[in-house]
């Protein structure tokens, strides 16, 4: 089988692509059969292609451009890895997309991102943007990969039951009437 890595961040300096696509050169020198397919447009779309073309990354790397939400969930469903550095980020909701949908996080140590992944066994926290520590990462994970089923669902049962939108606005509504029938 071949590994599955998405990112869903547009093409801008701060999600560091041209890191991601160094941590690819560094999977291909360790022979994993993998397809990075990324989704987002932006200023760097044809910076990220010279370097794709230039280091024989073509047959592995895909730059997809904006995508419909109903495509982009279809992608998530089938990734096994989320691909996520950026250098400052809030609580991300294209990290909480990615976890229910199944695909095992590996993504910056921000503070949002902490938020969703606590420890070590949820996804991984990248700390130091060495590409050759976050391939040794991703290998990890795909070699070891049965051992993070329960993760990968409890990623998803977190999202849908601590981030639901619906669950959330109920919630809200019941406060929000609350606060009105307290106060008149």
């Amino acid at each position: 089988k071949i590994l599955t890595i998405i990112s869903t961040r547009s093409l801008e300096v701060e999600y560091q692509h041209l890191l991601s696509l160094k941590v690819m050169l560094e999977l291909k020198k360790n022979n994993i059969p993998f397809i990075y397919k990324i989704f987002g447009s932006g200023s760097l779309k044809n910076d990220l292609s010279l370097f794709i073309n230039n280091n024989g990354l073509s047959d592995s790397i895909f730059l997809y451009g904006k995508t419909e939400n109903d495509k982009l969930v279809n992608e998530l469903n089938i990734a096994d890895i989320y691909l996520s550095l950026p250098v400052t980020e809030g609580l991300s909701a294209s990290l909480m997309e990615a976890m229910v949908c199944g695909c095992f996080p590996i993504v910056t140590d921000l503070p949002g991102n902490r938020e969703l992944i606590r420890s070590q066994s949820r996804g991984f926290l990248i700390k130091n943007f060495s590409p050759i520590e976050i391939a040794n990462k991703i290998i990890h994970y795909w070699n070891n990969k049965d051992n993070y089923f329960d993760d990968i669902t409890n990623n998803i049962e977190l999202i849908n039951n601590d981030y639901s939108i619906n669950k959330n606005i109920h919630e809200f509504v019941e406060r929000y009437n609350s606060i009105i029938d307290n106060n008149y």
